[in-house]
């Protein structure tokens, strides 16, 4: 097997990030790749001001947002026909440290799979993500931080995707993100395929991001988007033993969701117009997508 001559993409998916976007792109200025930037659609002007700066990037501006998971796929389908050997997703509001890449790269290289650096919050340097851990009882996938941070190299259930190396083999092999999700779990379901496929999902300690999250500013928009991923989460991968459990809570909480709706609880009408579009399958009756 003639082994391939390394190559590095980034892939950043672009939508509205206030100037983020320019910090971001500073921070990978470092590495030997290629950046493709993926905007779905932005009105602030943060890609013009990219544009103007770095010339040598390719931009591919889609006329509305896909959502992150077609947008991830628009770059990686490219850097594959580019004969990438590694692609780097990396989301506009974060930051990769020195040696960040390189270090995930000199992982990766030794066990093919998805790997995320440790990422830490920009504003106060605590533990953003260190793994992830899926609680199929209560239907949530959250990080969790361990009790003591291993020195090497770790497994974890799943690989967050504010920073996440893949080797090329692995959508070679499973295919690419699932485009149902819009924003939100597209994450936890590749890196659940991935393992399923034989690939590890690691998080490597020495290699450090920052991550300046500004998602709190979408208030119901977020709640709403990761009502609706987790029920699409959930519902593809639930395994068979615990089916019967998915019915009965997911009935539960329709029902719950519904009465605080009718309610005029806090936040009830972003939970509820969720479960509505996934009993709808996506047919949009909500404004949430449209003012995405």
């Amino acid at each position: 097997m003639i082994k391939r001559k390394e190559k590095l993409v980034v892939v950043i998916v672009h939508y509205n990030s206030n100037g983020q976007l320019l910090d971001c792109v500073k921070s990978l200025l470092d590495l030997n790749c290629n950046i493709f930037i993926i905007d779905n659609a932005s009105i602030d002007g943060t890609l013009e001001k990219c544009q103007k700066k770095y010339k040598n990037f390719t931009y591919i501006k889609n006329i509305e947002n896909i959502g992150f998971a077609a947008a991830v796929n628009i770059g990686v389908k490219k850097a594959i026909k580019e004969h990438a050997t590694h692609i780097l997703l990396c989301n506009p509001d974060a930051l990769v440290k020195k040696d960040c890449v390189t270090k995930l790269i000199k992982e990766s290289n030794n066990e093919m799979g998805v790997y995320s650096p440790l990422i830490r919050h920009k504003k106060d340097n605590s533990i953003w993500f260190a793994q992830g851990y899926v609680n199929y009882s209560k239907q949530f996938a959250t990080h969790k931080i361990p009790k003591k941070i291993p020195k090497n190299a770790y497994h974890c259930e799943y690989v967050s995707g504010c920073v996440m190396l893949i080797n090329v083999e692995v959508f070679e092999k499973i295919g690419f993100l699932d485009e149902r999700f819009f924003l939100y779990y597209e994450d936890v379901d590749f890196s659940l395929r991935a393992k399923k496929a034989g690939f590890c999902t690691k998080v490597v300690p020495n290699a450090l991001a920052l991550h300046d999250e500004q998602s709190e500013k979408m208030g119901d928009k977020k709640i709403y988007f990761l009502v609706l991923a987790g029920l699409k989460f959930f519902g593809k991968n639930t395994p068979l033993r615990r089916r019967a459990l998915w019915i009965a809570y997911t009935l539960a909480r329709f029902l719950v969701s519904f009465m605080k709706y009718k309610l005029k609880k806090a936040h009830s009408e972003a939970v509820w117009s969720a479960f509505k579009d996934y009993v709808y399958k996506g047919k949009k009756n909500t404004n949430f997508i449209s003012n995405s």
